[in-house]
């Protein structure tokens, strides 16, 4: 044994504590001996190894995006997700899921692998968020008391809310409030007006001047006929101090009324008397009823008034520019012809200072209702505003563009559809761009969309569509939209959350304003097509070249499809699905909206030699699929088709026709839609 000891004391990994242990008890000796070789001879566990390593994504804000990693060990493996190298609390899967991405998430993403050998690091893969607009902010201000009874609404530039307000909301003809908060929701000030010996006061309209003074335009009357009223015009200063009061005579509840930039107001409406506050009033031969007045309430001229005929047109929307010349917007009955099949149109009219009629255009569409925002841009083009009734619950909403002369530029129609009635509200930037916002219909009970704002570019393109949904039961109605310096868009409205929870409301929404973006002007649109046809998707981009074209299926690059038009040729059902295209370059990135694309299989379908008797063909349509419309059409020449009928099959696949015989000979063919 102490050979033994002396051969092992030769290797140098047994050392000291080895030749110590030897001068114990035999059996212990050999215990410590296999001890030793046993550790001798173990393998070092190795680290993992990366297999499949996260890939590079390019996104639009509000998507899903998951990175992903797969490695090998024969111990179990743990992980630990980073962003920007450092570390994502709770991200310890092999998996990252990343939800309603903000561009704020743009940036590198890697992972590391451990293991009881150790660690491996992945490539880093790099998120870049394509973004045109986003939420930055949402304040609600819950004022039951306040905000019951709220007729009116505006919001300066500063965000101080101003309001009229019934004084009792189940009386409404007692009176009215004129109140203003701050954008805080502080009441700064309350002006208050009463009917007196019985007299119904109801407030029509109100504007703003640059100092923070309001015009009121209300009416007082014996009863509610509109017959005859007095039309009440009052001012209050900045302080809600009431500086002046005017008053004529005219007829109905409806008012509206601006200020210009010297302090003059112009209110619509008849003036029965051609007098204000009693002082006889210069005339003038126009059609629309309008008053001036001066700065301190007192008339300068009036049109159309009760000694003229036919009475005058009272407009539903009313604007200034900065050269004091007056536009107005009326409904206008048409008479229906064929080529103009349509019995009303908006008429636009643009008037001077000293109401001279300068130019009129008109726009006419079925069901239209009275357009409600009347708006110039700072090139004195016209933006008129309106929507058409289609039948309860939904009402489309548009914008006319008119040229400073009068000449249509375009209508652009807005995003989604409010219930009947219902109006949105629309705004300009100092670049011509049209804002819109529209409350969504919710007479659905589950948490969804209930706004929709929207950025159309002087051409009438819409650049974005961002939308704001509310909780169960919850609604949202905006009634101001603004644009600030720094290009943030400002949402204020009314929210109802219960019948303890309503109030005020503002959103604010921040633009990418990066210089050079690529910028996309037309969509790829939805398409519906049979298997084996070709289809052709293009869209239309613009900014500083080049621009750089990546077409993507699901979310996926498509390999090869790098221009603005992508063809599909003989395609299948399987390539159904949601198309879109990446536009970058230097400057950054733009996504396109999913066009979708709809494939699908026709079964056959034939139509039988037709059945003749002395007066009419027996037409029969075999084969085909139960809920599909078939078309027969038919012709003489076998070169002009006219389509006859359309019909679905029977359950066994089959569908008559019937046809009179007029023509020494005919020909029949059968379509149909994917």
């Amino acid at each position: 044994m102490l050979q033994s000891a002396k051969q092992f004391s030769d290797w140098p990994s047994l050392g000291l504590p080895l030749v110590r242990l030897l001068s114990h008890h035999l059996l212990l000796d050999c215990l410590i001996l296999l001890s030793v070789v046993a550790a001798a001879t173990t393998t070092h566990a190795q680290a993992p190894r990366v297999t499949i390593q996260p890939e590079s994504q390019v996104v639009r804000r509000g998507a899903t995006v998951t990175f992903s990693v797969s490695a090998e060990d024969s111990s179990p493996l743990s992980y630990q997700w980073m962003f920007n190298g450092t570390n994502l609390p709770t991200a310890t899967n092999s998996a990252l899921v990343l939800i309603d991405v903000a561009p704020t998430a743009s940036g590198k993403y890697s992972v590391t692998v451990s293991s009881s050998g150790g660690n491996a690091l992945s490539t880093e893969a790099v998120l870049t968020v394509c973004w045109q607009v986003q939420p930055a902010s949402k304040e609600r201000q819950n004022d039951i008391t306040n905000e019951t009874g709220v007729t009116k609404v505006k919001v300066d530039w500063e965000g101080n809310w101003y309001q009229i307000r019934y004084l009792d909301w189940n009386v409404p003809s007692r009176g009215f409030a004129c109140e203003k908060f701050d954008s805080r929701g502080n009441k700064l000030w309350e002006a208050s007006y009463r009917g007196t010996n019985g007299t119904l006061v109801l407030p029509s309209d109100f504007a703003l001047d640059p100092t923070g003074s309001v015009y009121v335009s209300a009416t007082g009357s014996s009863d509610f006929s509109g017959a005859m009223v007095d039309l009440i015009v009052m001012r209050f200063d900045s302080a809600g101090n009431r500086s002046w009061f005017s008053h004529f005579t005219s007829t109905g509840f409806e008012h509206p009324i601006v200020i210009d930039v010297a302090g003059s107001a112009l209110v619509a409406g008849l003036n029965l008397d051609a007098s204000v506050n009693g002082m006889p009033t210069p005339t003038k031969s126009l059609p629309l009823a309008l008053t001036r007045l001066d700065p301190t309430g007192q008339g300068v001229w009036c049109a159309q008034t009760n000694s003229l005929s036919p009475r005058g047109i009272v407009p539903s929307s009313l604007t200034v520019d900065p050269d004091r010349s007056v536009y107005a917007a009326w409904l206008a009955p048409h008479a229906w012809s064929r080529e103009e099949p349509y019995y009303n149109d908006f008429i636009t009219a643009k008037l001077n200072s000293d109401g001279v009629e300068l130019w009129r255009a008109r726009y006419g569409q079925m069901n239209l209702w009275y357009p409600y925002s009347l708006l110039v841009d700072n090139a004195g083009n016209t933006f008129v505003t309106g929507s058409i009734f289609y039948g309860s619950p939904f009402n489309d909403h548009f914008t006319v563009k008119y040229s400073p002369d009068g000449k249509q530029l375009w209508v652009a129609w807005w995003p989604g559809q409010s219930e009947a009635g219902d109006q949105g509200s629309a705004a300009l930037d100092d670049a011509g761009d049209l804002f819109i916002t529209l409350p969504l219909p919710r007479w659905s009970l589950a948490s969804a969309k209930a706004l929709a704002t929207a950025k159309f570019d002087p051409d009438g393109n819409r650049l974005w569509t961002i939308y704001e949904s509310a909780a169960e039961g919850e609604s949202l109605h905006p009634i101001s939209l603004r644009i600030d310096p720094a290009e943030s868009v400002f949402v204020t409205g009314l929210y109802y959350a219960s019948s303890n929870d309503f109030g005020r409301t503002t959103i604010q929404y921040a633009q990418n304003t990066t210089p050079g973006l690529p910028v996309i002007r037309e969509e790829p649109a939805d398409r519906r097509l049979r298997a084996g046809e070709t289809v052709a998707m293009s869209v239309l981009a613009t900014g500083p070249g080049p621009l750089v074209y990546q077409w993507r299926y699901n979310g996926t690059n498509l390999a090869g499809a790098t221009n603005a038009r992508l063809v599909l040729s003989n395609i299948r059902t399987n390539q159904s699905g949601a198309y879109s295209v990446l536009v970058t370059n230097a400057a950054g990135c733009a996504i396109s909206s999913d066009a979708n694309l709809t494939v699908v299989e026709i079964p056959p379908f034939n139509l039988r030699q037709p059945v003749v008797t002395n007066q009419w063909l027996q037409v029969i349509l075999s084969g085909g699929e139960m809920g599909r419309l078939y078309f027969i059409e038919t012709s003489t020449n076998l070169v002009d088709w006219l389509e006859e009928v359309g019909q679905g099959v029977d359950g066994q696949g089959t569908s008559l026709f019937f046809f009179r015989r007029d023509h020494a000979q005919q020909f029949f063919r059968a379509t149909t839609w994917p």
